[in-house]
């Protein structure tokens, strides 16, 4: 089965009609996560092309059976349409409806959890996953006991860089209720190391084995002598545990089968040239000073400075943020 069938096998949630499903996932690696606009401005359809690194970005102001022609708005803010084959659309990421923001409301923060969590289920969109960090946070600030403690390690396993997971373990351990050792998390040691093509090919085999429920032959390509060494140069895509789990974890989630086709559509653009070095992002720099001298603890981290967000505006109106 290919990324797309599977993809459409899967049911995502769809923001534009509330009846239905719609896939919402495009390659992670092509877009800044730190540059791309959240809000304010008309949120963009996403396509992901066959053989393109990057995703197009823009509106989507047709579709024929055979085609998608899609207007794309560029440096210089002239817009140009471009007709692109469906055979060669691998996703078609739809812009979402600001009026579900619209819709929550204040003190029901049940209402900004089920939207936060529909949407951590499309990590490898940068829209989303800043949206996501946005209602965790808010959710996490007002809210208490479970609420509060899935909110924090939500936003964890949000995190778009090291530096900002060290500020989120930080804000929980600071205002977290249960068990706040958990978040205590020794540093890690960057490695840098080559990927050789054989390497990628070997990655490759194991992440299809896994999307086809084939879980028992990728564990044995797991367990293969040099493998997790090998995983270090990649497991800033994929955690190597996530793997594990999937190989194990034969259902269709959302989150299980975004991971699994971001990773292999990442293995596979063009720009993933094999050989070159390739430096671990995810635990290279440690969430405390906890057994590292030269790192400082992050005691100034509280909920008005962990992001760029502030939970105190919790109520969307008119395309932004407020407090009310």
């Amino acid at each position: 089965m290919s990324p797309r069938e599977e993809i459409s096998a899967a049911s995502l949630p769809r923001f534009r009609q509330r009846v239905g499903r719609a896939t919402r996932w495009v390659v992670g690696m092509a877009l800044s996560l730190s540059l791309l606009p959240l809000l304010g401005e008309a949120w963009a359809d996403v396509l992901v092309v066959r053989g393109q690194a990057k995703p197009m970005v823009g509106t989507v102001v047709a579709e024929q059976e055979d085609r998608v022609t899609i207007a794309i708005k560029d440096a210089e803010g002239i817009t140009r349409e471009q007709i692109v084959p469906r055979d060669q659309i691998l996703l078609i990421a739809r812009a979402e409806d600001p009026a579900r923001l619209d819709a929550l409301q204040a003190g029901q923060w049940e209402g900004y959890r089920e939207l936060a969590e529909e949407l951590a289920s499309q990590r490898v969109d940068p829209q989303a996953v800043q949206l996501a960090i946005r209602l965790f946070l808010i959710v996490a600030y007002h809210e208490r006991g479970s609420a509060r403690e899935g909110s924090l390690a939500s936003l964890v396993s949000l995190a778009r860089s090291p530096d900002e997971e060290r500020r989120f373990r930080t804000l929980a351990y600071r205002y977290g209720e249960n068990d706040r050792v958990q978040w205590l998390k020794p540093p890690a040691t960057a490695i840098r190391a080559p990927l050789s093509a054989l390497d990628r090919e070997m990655l490759l085999r194991t992440v299809r084995l896994v999307r086809q429920d084939e879980g028992e032959q990728a564990l044995l390509l797991m367990r293969q002598e040099g493998f997790t060494t090998m995983y270090l140069t990649v497991e800033h895509l994929l955690p190597f545990q996530d793997l594990k789990r999937y190989a194990y974890d034969h259902s269709l989630s959302p989150r299980r089968t975004a991971d699994l086709v971001r990773f292999e559509l990442a293995l596979l653009a063009p720009d993933f040239t094999p050989g070159d070095s390739t430096e671990v992002v995810r635990g290279t720099t440690g969430w405390s000073s906890i057994g590292l001298e030269t790192l400082p603890p992050l005691h100034d981290v509280d909920w008005l400075n962990a992001s760029e967000f502030d939970p105190r505006d919790h109520v969307y109106e008119n395309g932004s943020w407020r407090r009310p």
